[in-house]
């Protein structure tokens, strides 16, 4: 196929991949100049032209280090591609802290596929929410990165499982000359979260052997809600963005509140509050809103306790190898080693939620009889043992990665085999926490006081303490091979018919093991248990895959793709998919591509232990009768929640079109419209079960009814209910997106920006689909618009860049005291960056993420007060990097 328009190419690579976009803008990687043939993301079929049909991103080393991000998480995070649940390290009350996730389209971070070189790479050891299984780019080094490309298309066909939404490729560095050395430092204005960083790369090529070593450091301090105005404190009463009022501030308090469980039943604050002065107990010594009496209940304001942003430090290597054994085949070796460890805190432990406790497994009850009961009858307990001090996380992540393989050719016909191990090791360990059989005990001998803001003997609470923790371990055993090449006498008109063929192996193995205390649910307030042991699966998956590709003419080619997944687990699953690309002038191209993807069930969904909590749910089998508050809801039950390993994957349609034009040597454009529906969705939904296996006594296990239910001809309330993960939910979505760009020479102005015209989703096939766009459904926002635009000049050795990144507003799913919708305003910052390189060898670098401090928008929904997927608290930050290039050294 013919693509030797040079307007074009320059059209489609300024359009396609403006990004958010620093010193040159990131381009498309189909349309990159390249000599001779080459591998490129979303397809095996080896190529001289690479523009295809599918819509791609890409981000080169030059983008990279203009961004103003030290990390690939902070770079992902801003395209506008990007949903809302993309996980990050400042959501300090994940399920897997420390890490972060990438979300294409919104839906979900178990749809992206991420891959390392074209390859797999094993999982985080933590499944974020106990379930959805991804890859922690937080392992990857931003010094060992020469590209990143974005697939924003289906790409099971190609790539097998979990390239539901698209592909994240993230390409390293290799056959590298010389050494290079880069310093940083940077700071936030308001303080906290500064951060520091080294890296070296360095390589020689040996004649018939290169090799390349990559060494990096990544420091970050720690940030606590009570630094930045906006979060300093949880009563959020006196923020102009919440003429209302609002406070944040916790039931659960020192002094605290009781349940009167012998006499009214009513709740009512401990005598102490309002009495006693404020807790100036926490690490930065502000005051703790305790002592005021707020809705019946003394308050506590935890913000003094709180990470914002984790204090973090990170350590990699990455050696490639490459030795030429014959002019025919090489072979490569790929080897990487990255240590992260994350260090977090919380506020002290609110006395709730332990199987020891007495009062619906939920509060203690503390006897009449204790020695400092105010209340001379048993009490349930709102409190919160400040005298244990904050609660800590250490998480500490090792990744590992061993590639080796041969790669060659043989006539026409190109070849790749590869053996590939990768693993994540997680620990995390938790400081300050109490157990509830420890707590219980206490108070019902009397040594541990919770009454009057009491300050207890350190002996009585550490007798409380315990020792928690969880250890996980994620590991990939890979083989692959690939031929591709021309069909010998296929032709059409615009040259020969090319092929890819393939199989792969794919070993995969999962264990997350919590500590006793945790496997018996009795970690006062601490979430996600496992009764049984460990969470500890395994499968394997053997694949096969096709491609053709198919020049019909010398302007119009199509993509075939074929591929079929078998898997000891969830059974068999094929994809196609089918591409074209149209070039009808030299400045045009038309593209368009339609296909299937699937994403099959996390070892987490099918082999989670058993987990014991609470829910509130109603009992509609009784309710429908009674009417009671007790059945309609007004009721905790306990819930028994295990894998199912029955599930089956879900499955996702898409198709994609799009337009890119150039009418002038400066200005270009592009378009791309996408839709996806994504059903057979994994989830869970306990009122659901209640309401469709109520009278299943294998699923909702009740007492013997009473003479009262039998007279009414019910069953029995609600003993516990045996939960699980099944194929339920439903989402469909699509949307535009939209790039442009003016290149005047020496500067340019441009954007890139993503409009979703509609997100639905329904939460069982039973259900009607609702409107969830432009609101916040469930923890997700889902807003209309995201976008970036961008200045850049050049003159001489300086090089200066403008960003504008902008969020936009959408509806809390929490009203506002007075029950009124409540509108969270769209988010702009600016970034900026100047940088020079007049000195040999030598490139400074200064400049400023969100240079206008801008705060992030005020939401009912975060106990934080702002939305942790989608805005970052951080501020201004300010930078100075240095880079030193020594071409020849080694």
């Amino acid at each position: 196929m013919n693509n030797d328009n040079p307007v074009l190419r320059k059209a489609v690579r300024v359009a396609v991949g403006a990004a958010f976009i620093a010193p040159i803008v990131a381009t498309q990687p189909s349309m990159a100049q390249v000599t001779g043939e080459t591998y490129v993301t979303g397809t095996h079929i080896k190529r001289t032209d690479i523009e295809g049909p599918s819509p791609i991103i890409s981000l080169d080393r030059e983008v990279l280090e203009g961004s103003g991000f030290n990390t690939v998480a902070d770079i992902l995070h801003d395209l506008p591609a990007m949903g809302g649940n993309a996980l990050n390290e400042g959501f300090t009350n994940s399920f897997a802290p420390g890490a972060s996730g990438l979300d294409l389209r919104g839906l979900g971070g178990n749809a992206t596929l991420v891959l390392l070189n074209g390859r797999r790479t094993s999982n985080y050891g933590f499944a974020q929410n106990i379930t959805a299984s991804f890859v922690d780019i937080n392992s990857i080094p931003i010094a060992a990165v020469e590209r990143i490309d974005i697939l924003k298309d289906g790409a099971s066909a190609i790539y097998g499982a979990d390239a539901v939404a698209g592909v994240v490729n993230i390409i390293l560095r290799k056959n590298f000359e010389g050494a290079e050395i880069g310093l940083g430092y940077g700071d936030t204005q308001d303080g906290g979260a500064e951060e520091g960083t080294f890296s070296l790369v360095a390589g020689k090529d040996f004649g018939k052997t290169n090799a390349t070593f990559i060494l990096d450091f990544f420091d970050r301090g720690m940030m606590y809600l009570t630094e930045r105005d906006f979060s300093q404190t949880a009563d959020q009463t006196a923020n102009p963005a919440t003429p209302e009022g609002f406070s944040f501030t916790s039931s659960f308090g020192n002094p605290g509140s009781a349940i009167l469980l012998e006499s009214t039943g009513d709740l009512v604050p401990d005598p102490a509050c309002g009495v006693q002065p404020p807790s100036t107990f926490g690490p930065t010594g502000a005051p703790g809103t305790t002592g005021e009496v707020r809705g019946g209940r003394c308050r506590f304001d935890y913000s003094a306790f709180i990470t914002a942003i984790p204090e973090t430090r990170r350590a990699g290597f990455i050696m490639d190898l490459e030795h030429e054994f014959t002019p025919s085949m090489t072979g490569f070796l790929e080897l990487g080693y990255q240590s992260n460890s994350t260090y977090q805190e919380a506020a002290p432990t609110p006395l709730v939620t332990a199987s020891s406790f007495e009062f619906f497994g939920d509060y203690p009850v503390v006897p009449g009889s204790h020695p400092n009961n105010p209340y001379g009858e048993d009490v349930a307990l709102f409190y919160r043992a400040t005298d244990a001090g904050p609660r800590t996380q250490d998480i500490s992540s090792d990744t590992s990665r061993f590639l080796a393989g041969l790669r060659g050719s043989a006539s026409v016909y190109d070849w790749e085999v590869g053996l590939l191990y990768s693993q994540n090791k997680t620990d995390q360990d938790e400081e300050n926490y109490l157990g509830g059989a420890q707590v219980q005990n206490a108070l019902n001998n009397g040594t541990f006081n919770p009454f009057g803001g009491a300050t207890n003997d350190p002996a009585v609470i550490n007798s409380l303490k315990i020792d928690t923790w969880r250890k996980s371990k994620s590991e990939l055993t890979m083989f692959d091979a690939t031929i591709t090449g021309p069909i010998g006498g296929w032709e059409l008109g615009g040259g020969a018919v090319s092929f890819a063929a393939g199989y792969e192996y794919r070993d995969e193995k999962a264990t997350d093991t919590p500590d006793p205390y945790t496997q018996a649910n009795d970690v006062v307030a601490s979430g996600g248990t496992s009764s049984d042991g460990s969470s500890d699966g395994s499968r394997t998956v053997n694949a096969v895959y096709g491609e053709l590709a198919t020049p019909f003419t010398d302007n119009i080619e199509m993509q075939w793709a074929l591929r079929g997944e078998d898997s000891d687990v969830y059974g068999s699953h094929w994809d196609p998919k089918v591409g074209i690309r149209w070039q009808p002038t030299g400045g045009q191209l038309y593209r368009a591509s339609v296909g299937t993807a699937y994403r099959a069930p996390s070892l987490v969904e099918t082999n989670l232990g058993n987990t014991t909590s609470f829910v509130n749910a109603s009992d509609t089998v009784r309710c429908d009768v009674t009417g009671a508050d007790q059945d309609c809801g007004g009721a905790q039950y306990q819930q028994n929640f295990a894998g199912n390993p029955d599930l089956e994957p879900e499955e996702a349609d898409f198709f994609n079109i799009g337009a890119v034009w150039q009418p002038t040597e400066s200005v270009s454009g592009g378009i791309d419209y996408w839709y996806y529906k994504h059903d057979n969705l994994i989830t869970n939904d306990t009122q659901a079960v209640l309401d469709n296996e109520g009278t299943n006594p294998e699923i909702v296990v009740r007492n013997p009814p009473t003479a009262q239910d039998n007279a009414l001809g019910i069953p029995g309330e609600i003993n516990h209910i045996n939960d699980s993960f099944f194929n339920l939910a439903e989402q469909e979505t699509y949307g535009l997106d939209f790039d442009a760009k003016y290149d005047a020479g020496n500067w340019d102005i441009g954007f890139l920006a993503t409009r979703v015209l509609e997100f639905k989703r329904k939460a069982t096939p039973d259900d009607e689909f609702e409107d969830v766009l432009g609101t916040r459904d469930g923890d997700v926002p889902y807003p209309e618009w995201k976008a970036v635009g961008f200045v850049n000049a050049e003159m001489g050795d300086w090089f200066g860049n403008i960003r504008l990144n902008y969020r936009d507003s959408y509806l809390d799913s929490t009203t506002d005291p007075d029950d009124n919708d409540v509108d969270i305003p769209s988010w702009t910052t600016v970034d900026l960056q100047v940088n020079y390189s007049g000195f040999r060898n030598q490139t400074w670098t200064v400049g400023g993420s969100n240079i206008f401090n801008e705060a992030p928008p005020f939401t009912y929904d975060e106990f934080e007060g702002y939305e942790v997927g989608i805005h970052n608290p951080r501020g201004a930050f300010w930078y100075l990097r240095f880079k030193y290039n020594m071409a020849d050294l080694l």
